[in-house]
């Protein structure tokens, strides 16, 4: 009776605040092992995003360095193209490299020494610093030089090839013999007519100098024109020219007789019309008083006591 009464006895206040505690510490546990197990499947998500994102971060790193070291090859490269032109430089004006001699061919009517001297040049100077454009137009200025052309020798040399031009005819002004080559630009004076070349007579009287170029245009241009052009067995008959006008050109032969040519044009077929003529006057050995080849197609050939005229 009395252990039945001690059984039914309400608990004590603080075993069922204890026992309310450890219901509700089990109720969060089993809710918080509940949540764990339903968020399990979104991890597997977030593992797979994160692989790329790896991937990714690594591959730009990689761009990264790979563009560094681009720009340091650049600035080595850039680095060493100043240095070896800052060596060449202190290079090209040392005594290693100074001009050692000049050698100058093609010239027969001026000497080495004024081809040098119209160079502007001298020995010791740095080679690597000359300007061969601006030598070239120098040695240029010299009426005998029609071209040059100047190169480097190595190590420390240079050559100046010159091609001088060739007297056509010689005319007088002045009171001197001037000698003109067939471009027009005259070559050198004289006192005396010089030899080998044509005399050009009855030119109007200018003032001529070395270096001068005379017009294209005019009796002396064309006649120096048709010279220049002419067949080498027709000008060697040429032994004088008059040139008192274009139209009046007119050349003496050798052996006498003249030869009318006019105008500076048709020349190859005035040419040899008046060889062909000559080569006839020859055959019959007939002396020659003029020949007219203005009409290259009907030349005209006056000997003693008898005219010829030359049909195609």
């Amino acid at each position: 009776m009395t252990a039945r009464t001690a059984s039914r006895r309400p608990a004590p206040r603080g075993a069922a605040k204890a026992s309310a505690a450890s219901g509700a510490r089990a109720s969060r546990s089993s809710k918080g092992s509940a949540a764990g197990t339903r968020s399990r499947p979104s991890a597997t998500p977030r593992a797979s995003r994160a692989a790329p994102d790896r991937r990714l971060l690594e591959r730009r790193r990689r761009v990264a360095r790979e563009r560094a070291r681009r720009r340091r090859r650049v600035l080595l490269l850039g680095l060493g193209a100043l240095a070896l032109a800052a060596l060449l430089w202190r290079l090209s004006s040392s005594s290693l490299f100074g001009l050692s001699g000049v050698d100058v061919q093609g010239a027969g009517h001026l000497t080495d020494r004024q081809v040098v001297a119209a160079a502007g040049i001298r020995v010791g100077e740095p080679v690597l610093r000359l300007d061969l454009q601006a030598i070239r137009a120098r040695v240029e200025r010299l009426p005998w030089v029609a071209h040059a052309a100047v190169v480097r020798v190595a190590p420390s040399g240079l050559r100046i090839e010159v091609t001088e031009r060739v007297p056509a005819a010689s005319v007088a002004s002045g009171g001197r013999h001037w000698l003109v080559a067939a471009d027009g630009v005259v070559l050198a004076g004289s006192a005396d007519r010089p030899a080998g070349v044509p005399f050009v007579s009855g030119v109007p009287a200018r003032r001529l100098a070395p270096g001068v170029r005379i017009s294209g245009h005019g009796a002396l241009a064309n006649a120096l024109d048709a010279l220049a052009g002419m067949d080498p067995a027709l000008r060697r008959q040429i032994t004088g020219v008059r040139a008192a006008s274009v139209e009046g050109l007119a050349f003496s032969l050798r052996g006498g007789g003249t030869l009318v040519y006019g105008l500076a044009e048709r020349r190859a077929a005035k040419d040899e019309a008046a060889l062909l003529l000559l080569r006839h006057a020859r055959a019959a050995r007939k002396e020659v008083v003029k020949i007219d080849v203005r009409a290259p197609g009907t030349p005209v050939m006056q000997t003693k006591n008898a005219t010829v005229v030359e049909n195609d």
